[in-house]
């Protein structure tokens, strides 16, 4: 098998985006083939592919995209910060949670 040949996709498969997410593994060969391979590296491939993983179990959240490489800096500088504001969101949310906990049609159980 040739490198030409690996890196060609099936042309009807690859023109949707769905495709190219649940065959993760197809990811570069779809950038390659529309020609963006080069405007992307490891890190933002790993990133993107996180963020928009079909499967919500395996989904990236925001506490991952900060801590991934690609935001080493800035995580590194506002961490403490970041970290704090989380803290206070969390009261709020839990607080609310305690105020319409009876409240017909809001359960943290489905969630």
């Amino acid at each position: 098998l040739s490198e030409d040949n690996f890196y060609q996709l099936d042309s009807s498969k690859s023109s949707t985006m769905y495709w190219m997410l649940k065959n993760e593994n197809k990811f570069k060969l779809y950038l390659k083939q529309e020609n963006l391979l080069q405007f992307v590296n490891k890190n933002i491939c790993g990133i993107l592919l996180g963020l928009l993983c079909i499967k919500p179990y395996r989904r990236m959240i925001a506490m991952d995209v900060l801590k991934h490489k690609w935001f080493k800096t800035y995580w590194k500088q506002y961490h403490k910060r970041i970290q704090k504001k989380m803290m206070v969101q969390q009261k709020k949310s839990l607080n609310q949670y305690k105020r319409l906990k009876h409240f017909p049609y809001y359960s943290l159980d489905e969630y």
